[in-house]
Formats: structure tokens, C-alpha cells, sequence
């Protein structure tokens, strides 16, 4: 609706008087369950009266959808009812009753859960409720102040026991830190500690999928590292992080936790036991790191021998580039580059030139990128660059330019 819209009813609701308010409002409510529901509740509630046990059963009637299979354009009405239903929570918070809305939420995810076997929320409409849902459970228990260690344990039964796309609480130590407290957070790692030390540590691969998905893993491992997260001990979560060492992401994100920390020689370590994994040339991302954390450090000709090895092994744009700052660093790229460039003709796997063309484009070397073109090819993507590169320096050359061979 239009804020034009709104002006015009506004002001008609305010031509009423208070009884012709209250019977309009009340038309309205025979006709919309879920405003009959909030009115209903909001008016128990004022009086201290509430009536738990009802309203659970109003939201699971509110929520239910029949056992069949819904498309998205379905997911998107059925967010507009959770909505509803939690515009009814968010009205009892604001009165006043955190304890009943912990409870109510609860019982919503539940009935969520349900609900996912049947949807298609692949729009992600029912997952934006979800997330107002999980806001409205934090500040009942922010409002309700529960027991800090039996509030961490249903959570972490919670989040170990959810097999659906919300994973329940799998944040909950850093997002309930201000509810949960010291107390808190010690019997969450006491629920969560069990579990993870059945968990087998993963070393280093080449093959970073062959661990496969295990849905209790992801779970434990998460809830581990959100504890340690909200402890606040950088080496507690290092040794968490470096339990599974299956893929190049995992050395990163050790590392992004040690650079955050102003620990970038340990970063880099880490960086190094990653990269030594895979071979002289290394890994593409962790060798870009370590060429560029060795360079800071003044390591200069380390970061030339590492990034000479990267190109050497696996000749690339990116790497030819790499090596082009360290040697620049060092000062003998001018040395360096015919072997180099030598090296990136004979990369694309397709034949042409476009990896060497498109280097010396990055370059500014507009004669070189054409002589390659000229002699070899490129394709239609690399063409269109360098046709594009060269509108004011060589017209003649970009107006005649001709596609690969």
C-alpha cells in the first residue's frame, strides 16, 4: 500500500468515532483469523489472563499447512501467515510477557520445522521470518532472564537435534552471550564437549571432498567454534578451526583469525603448512596470501621464488601477475618477464594466446597484446577487450580486428 494510501485511511480512522472504531475493527477480526487471534491474545494478556495452552494451539492451526508439496509462490503467502503469527508474539513481548513469548516462539519452530518438509522456500520469503523469529526468542530471554546454565542446554539439544534448513540456534553462544553469561556459556561447552571430542580430526588433503557432508558434524563442529568465539580465547578457537584441516579454507580461516589477533607471523605459518600440502607450485589462494604476507614481512626473495614456482607449475594470467609484483619488489622483472610471458603462450589449454594477451593488457602493453593476437589468436571475451583497450591508441587495429583462427 502507498504512503498515499495510508494518509487516505488515516484520516478516515480518525473521522470514526470510538465506537464505530471498535465495530469496524471487530468486522474485520471475524473475517481474519490471524487479526482475531492477535486481538484475542493481546486482550488476555493485558487482563492477566493468557491462556498458553490455547494460544499454542491457535499458532499451530496458523502455521499448519497439509501434507502435500508447495511451490514458492505458496512459500511466499505461508510467510505472510508466520508474519502474522509472530506480529502476535511481538505484541505479548511489548506487554510485557517474555517468559509466555520463549515458550510461543519455541512452539513456532516446531511447527516450522513441520512445515519445511512441504515448502519450496528456495526464495527465501519463510527464511526472513525465520530470522524475526530467532530475533524475537533472543529478546524474550534477554526480558525473561532463565537460568543461564539451563537455558545453554536446551539450546544446545536444540541445535545438536535439528535436522532442518534453519539450524535452530547454531549461533546461540555468540548471539545469547549477553543472556547466557560465563555460567551459561560453561554449560554450553559442558553439552557441546562430548560431542566433539567424538569428532576424529581431519588432516591435510589434495581432495578437500572427500570428508563429505555430515549434517551432526557441521553441527557439533559449528556450535564449537561459536563457543569459543564467545570466549574470546584466540588460541581455543585456533585449536578448534585446526580439528579439520581438509580444504584451504580452513588454513585461511586460521589465518584471518590470527591476522584479526595482530598475530600475522603465526597467520602465516599456518598459511605455509597449508600451501606445502599441495605441491611445489602450492595452492592458488594460500600461495597469493604467502607471496603477499612474505613481501609486507620483506621476505622479498622468498616471495619471488614462491610466486616463480606458482607460474612455473601452472602458468595463469593471475600468476604471471603475482610474479610481476615480487619480482617488481625485488627489482629484476625487466630480467624476468620474457621467460615469463614465454611461459603464458603456452597455458591455454584451447591454444591462442588469450592468457598472455590478456596479461599484457593489465600491463598497458598494447603492441605486445596485439603482436600475440595477431599471431595466435584469442578468444571472442579476450578480442573484445583488447578491441575495447585499444578505442584511442590504435583505431585502425580495433576497428579491423579479426577473431581467433
Amino acid at each position: 500500500m502507498s504512503e498515499p494510501e495510508d494518509d487516505l485511511i488515516r484520516r478516515q480512522l480518525e473521522s470514526l468515532s470510538h465506537d464505530q472504531l471498535v465495530a469496524r475493527l471487530l468486522s474485520l477480526a471475524q473475517r481474519d483469523d490471524a487479526l482475531r487471534l492477535a486481538l484475542v491474545a493481546e486482550t488476555e494478556a493485558a487482563g492477566g489472563e493468557l491462556d498458553l495452552r490455547a494460544l499454542r494451539k491457535d499458532l499451530t492451526a496458523q502455521l499448519r499447512v497439509t501434507d502435500r508439496t508447495y511451490d514458492r509462490r505458496y512459500a511466499r503467502r505461508y510467510a505472510g501467515e508466520v508474519e502474522e503469527a509472530l506480529d502476535v508474539l511481538a505484541a505479548l513481548l511489548d506487554a510485557g510477557h517474555a517468559d509466555a513469548v520463549v515458550d510461543l516462539a519455541e512452539h513456532c519452530m516446531k511447527r516450522l520445522d513441520t512445515a519445511l518438509r512441504h515448502l519450496d522456500d528456495s526464495g527465501g520469503y519463510v527464511g526472513v521470518a525465520v530470522d524475526r523469529l530467532m530475533e524475537l526468542h533472543h529478546a524474550a530471554c534477554a526480558g525473561a532472564a532463565p537460568d543461564p546454565a539451563e537455558l545453554a542446554r536446551r539450546l544446545a539439544d536444540w541445535a545438536l537435534a535439528s535436522d532442518s534448513d534453519w539450524e535452530w540456534f547454531l549461533d546461540a553462544p555468540t548471539r545469547y552471550a549477553d543472556v547466557l553469561g560465563d555460567d551459561g556459556l560453561d554449560a554450553f561447552r559442558g553439552r557441546v564437549g562430548p560431542e566433539w571430542h567424538k569428532l576424529p580430526a581431519v588432516p591435510p588433503s589434495r581432495e578437500p571432498f572427500r570428508v563429505g557432508w555430515d549434517r551432526r558434524r557441521f553441527a557439533v563442529a559449528h556450535l564449537r567454534e561459536e563457543i569459543a568465539r564467545a570466549g574470546g580465547s584466540v588460541d581455543e578457537l585456533v585449536s578448534v578451526l585446526a580439528h579439520d584441516q581438509s580444504s584451504p579454507h580452513r588454513f585461511e580461516r586460521i589465518a584471518d583469525v590470527l591476522d584479526d589477533a595482530g598475530r600475522d607471523r603465526e597467520a602465516l605459518a599456518w598459511l605455509e603448512r597449508g600451501n606445502a600440502v599441495h605441491g611445489p607450485a602450492g595452492h592458488p589462494v594460500l600461495r597469493a596470501r604467502i607471496v603477499a604476507a612474505y613481501l609486507r614481512d620483506g621476505q622479498v626473495e622468498d616471495a619471488v621464488a614462491l610466486a616463480e614456482r606458482g607460474h612455473t607449475h601452472a602458468p595463469s594470467t593471475t600468476t604471471y601477475l603475482e610474479l610481476r609484483t615480487a619480482a617488481e619488489a625485488l627489482g629484476d622483472w625487466p630480467d624476468r618477464r620474457p621467460a615469463a610471458l614465454a611461459r603464458l603462450r603456452g597455458a591455454d589449454r584451447f591454444g591462442g594466446r588469450s592468457s598472455a594477451v590478456r596479461a599484457q593488457l593489465v600491463e598497458g602493453d598494447l603492441d605486445g597484446a596485439w603482436a600475440d593476437a595477431h599471431e595466435a589468436g584469442c578468444d571472442d571475451a579476450t578480442w573484445l577487450e583488447l578491441a575495447d583497450a585499444s578505442r584511442e591508441h590504435r583505431p585502425v587495429d580495433r576497428e579491423g580486428f579479426r577473431r581467433s583462427p
